[in-house]
């Protein structure tokens, strides 16, 4: 849902409440993030924005499942489940629960696309298991499959529409049907390895679970095949070391390809792939920068900002009005994130195995999202150009053998926060910083006028005086005139 809240005036505190319900449609729908967005207006019509996210919980209880190791599981063996219950606060908690088991069955039916027919599984969808039960923190659950095919549990809050599920599949040498399966030669190869992040020079412990075994290619690829091995897959798992170097950074993708022997007969699967993404850094490519200056200052000074990077590295410095620059949500440059971001993989892969059945084709897929939503909406693309931004560029500084560049800059008459944003680099090491500093004078005095004015026009000025400082005092303002007024 999408509601503009409230516009109204902040309290003598600068303080304004906004309550608002969340409609009951949304109930038992899990946790929500609500994305609030507020522009608060001084007298001269100066936007300075914020924007906050806050989760929405519409249940008092969130229930998950943990399943055996493997995705695939004999006929007439009991696969057991754990289930628990925690509150809003990730705490145990006790709460009833509707559990269902379903069997995805599949009528296959040859239909025609283009030029050449297809077998497409068309899914129809058995109960098998349907009861409730109390999860009191963890609760233990099991189900024996008795014919070969696809299988879901689900749980629900009782009388909800919406559940979380795992899937599992079931093979044997016996029980299978032509509705078993949906027509789909490939399985998958389940990859998990020991961190989230490597340095040059460590090696990553992969882990391959896979559902059957046989001897399986595994690949180090970015946009080229960084190198290949083979490995025997035994007992449908299997551990390998991999050492990981510059060559490596920002990241790369383990990739496995599995290929079931003609012995095994049990299962509908042909071929197995997985694909894993690896995350490395070189800590001697992130570079470490610092800035130095004063926090507090007032304006028409002349301020002096030291930025400290690495010996002979090229730094620039900007200072920027912070109430401008939140208007575009506007981020510190980072060069170290986003010449090492992460990139997707640029190598295909091909296997003939599906070929063995011409009228089976992959079907292709894509994925995507909206963006996020930002501040820029909030931009005003009729800008006031009688108003000049407060912004310094320093250009670009060559540090000393201490790694020490020094900028020097004017403040202009002016009331607020500055940002200040240091970028450095040298050869393929990069880094970046920021500060702020606030702009106050003992007594602000802020006006407002119209843009124009037309003759025999009467126009009342606003005057806002601030004391900034800890201690009462007394002022008197005067205005002076010139030309038509």
């Amino acid at each position: 849902f999408d509601k503009q809240l409230r516009e109204g005036t902040t309290d003598a505190e600068g303080k304004a409440n906004v309550t608002f319900a969340v409609p009951a449609t949304y109930a038992n729908m899990g946790a929500l993030q609500a994305n609030f967005y507020t522009t608060v207006f001084d007298e001269t019509g100066r936007p300075v924005s914020r924007a906050k996210s806050v989760d929405i919980f519409t249940q008092d209880a969130f229930f998950g499942i943990k399943r055996d190791w493997f995705y695939y599981f004999p006929l007439n063996q009991a696969v057991k489940f754990q289930f628990a219950a925690a509150n809003r606060e990730g705490q145990p908690t006790s709460a009833k629960a509707r559990v269902e088991v379903i069997k995805h069955e599949y009528r296959t039916v040859l239909t025609r696309s283009g030029d050449y027919f297809r077998y497409e599984s068309q899914q129809q969808d058995k109960q098998l298991v349907d009861q409730e039960m109390t999860i009191s923190n963890q609760a233990q659950f099991s189900f024996t499959p008795r014919s070969a095919g696809d299988y879901e549990i689900r749980v629900y809050h009782p009388g909800a529409a919406t559940y979380v599920s795992r899937s599992f599949y079931s093979y044997g040498g016996y029980g299978s049907s032509g509705s078993s399966f949906e027509v789909n030669t490939e399985g998958n190869i389940d990859i998990s390895i020991d961190k989230k992040s490597y340095l040059a020079g460590d090696k990553v412990k992969a882990h391959f679970k896979a559902p059957f075994s046989g001897r399986m290619l595994v690949t180090l690829e970015t946009d080229h095949v960084i190198s290949y091995q083979y490995v025997n897959i035994d007992k449908r798992d299997a551990s390998i070391d991999l050492p990981v170097n510059g060559e490596h950074v920002p990241n790369f993708y383990i990739t496995a390809t599995l290929i079931k022997p003609h012995g095994q007969t049990d299962m509908p699967l042909t071929v197995a792939h997985g694909f894993k993404n690896v995350t490395v850094e070189d800590k001697d490519r992130k570079m470490a920068v610092a800035l130095t200056a004063q926090k507090s200052v007032r304006s028409k000074t002349h301020q002096k900002v030291t930025v400290k990077a690495a010996p002979g590295s090229f730094i620039t410095l900007s200072a920027v009005d912070n109430g401008v620059l939140q208007i575009t949500d506007f981020k510190t440059p980072n060069p170290y994130d986003h010449f090492y971001e992460k990139r997707a993989l640029d190598v295909s892969a091909f296997d003939l195995y599906p070929l063995l059945f011409a009228e089976l084709r992959a079907r292709r897929s894509s994925t995507g999202g909206d963006a996020e939503l930002s501040l820029d909406k909030r931009v005003n693309p009729m800008p006031a150009k009688r108003i000049k931004v407060a912004s310094y560029w320093g250009g670009i500084k060559k540090a000393n053998a201490s790694g020490i560049a020094e900028f020097e800059f004017d403040i202009p008459q002016f009331s607020g926060e500055m940002r200040l944003m240091a970028v450095a680099y040298k050869g393929q090491s990069f880094g970046a910083a920021d500060q702020a500093m606030t702009v106050a004078d003992p007594i602000v005095i802020s006006t407002a006028l119209p843009r124009f004015l037309s003759p025999g026009d009467t126009v009342n000025v606003p005057v806002t005086i601030t004391n900034t400082t800890s201690k009462s005092t007394s002022v008197t303002a005067a205005i002076n005139l010139s030309g038509p007024m």
